[in-house]
């Protein structure tokens, strides 16, 4: 994708992501019903694959003794330390994932004394369906009006007050889908943002900055 800033690149990864939760409680139901057993095997030839897959892909690692490891990790960490923009970005990331965490735990239970138990499951599908609306559409009008920081901001912003509509004195579910529909917008405008600064404020000298 040379025409296209990195911003897609980690928008189609949030789109991956999406289908995967969107569809893999489909498939596991599906594959229950060949039973237990045969569901673990599935999962571990997969599992296999995946590794061969990996272990093909990923380059050769040099030997180094342990001297030369011990140096290499103290000037990563010394790297790291003095990155004043790369702090500041991590400090905002923690931010962003406590907040976001909340779609797997404030959420959830919040709906905890509804009628129907399938509730929760709604979350996760406004969720999933929200990103693969519209998570190219919105990276595209972010990286066309809006300055990468202030997408960034704007978007930690509407996250952190996605939670105004559970004070609402409304429906409960419908105070949880409105939060977490506001919730995912916000992350729609944060996470390509925030993923493509970490190689840059890396200096794109070491991607395992993205660990």
């Amino acid at each position: 994708m040379p025409d296209k800033s990195s911003e897609y690149c980690f928008s189609y990864h949030s789109l991956a992501e999406s289908a995967g939760m969107l569809l893999g409680p489909l498939c596991a139901s599906t594959l229950m019903y060949l039973g237990y057993p045969n569901v673990c095997k599935i999962s571990a030839f997969i599992f296999i694959i995946l590794v061969i897959i990996q272990i093909m892909l990923l380059p050769e690692k040099k030997s180094r003794s342990d001297k030369e490891k011990l140096n290499l990790i103290s000037t990563n960490i010394k790297k790291v330390i003095y990155n004043k923009r790369f702090i500041i970005l991590s400090l905002l990331m923690s931010g962003y994932f406590i907040t976001f965490n909340q779609l797997y735990l404030l959420l959830p239970l919040s709906l905890k004394e509804a009628e129907n138990e399938y509730f929760i499951a709604y979350i996760f599908l406004v969720y999933s369906l929200v990103t693969l609306a519209f998570q190219m559409k919105t990276t595209e009008v972010c990286e066309r009006n809006l300055a990468r920081n202030r997408t960034l901001g704007y978007g930690l912003l509407i996250m952190g007050s996605s939670f105004l509509f559970l004070l609402a004195p409304i429906p409960i579910i419908f105070s949880v889908i409105l939060t977490t529909i506001t919730m995912t917008f916000g992350n729609l405008m944060c996470f390509p943002v925030a993923l493509s600064l970490v190689p840059e404020l890396s200096k794109k000298e070491k991607p395992s900055y993205l660990l």
